[in-house]
């Protein structure tokens, strides 16, 4: 098992875990999930705690290795998930879905020049 620290394309730190034939990738903040009560005309505004913790300890992105050659990707779009398998190409260079652009790996900031990357993809342990 390796871990590693990136950050996301959209800037947010990341830790990722890459163990066998799985990489997760998972919040390095706490995730936070606001709650609005309103009672007697009068807002209260605190943290979730029970959601706020599944979300920190909830993967942000899982990706498989099948025996096939084939990677399962689940991955958490804000308040939805999306699960996809794809070949190497959609993992390392472009993916098509839920919209056009770059490899999920770069979603979480891994790089197919990354060693243990490669490592992976190629189904070598870490």
């Amino acid at each position: 098992m390796i871990t590693l620290h990136r950050k996301t394309n959209g800037g947010a730190p990341v830790r990722i875990v890459i163990d066998g034939s799985t990489i997760n990738a998972y919040r390095e903040e706490p995730a936070q999930i606001v709650q609005h009560e309103f009672h007697d005309g009068k807002e209260t505004i605190s943290v979730e705690p029970t959601l706020s913790k599944y979300f920190t300890e909830e993967p942000v992105m899982r990706i498989h290795r099948y025996s096939s050659g084939d990677f399962n990707v689940d991955f958490d779009a804000g308040f939805q998930r999306g699960t996809i398998t794809v070949g190497q190409q959609s993992l390392t260079t472009h993916c098509h879905w839920p919209n056009y652009g770059a490899g999920y790996l770069k979603w979480i900031g891994l790089s197919y020049a990354d060693p243990e990357v490669r490592k992976f993809l190629r189904g070598e342990d870490q």
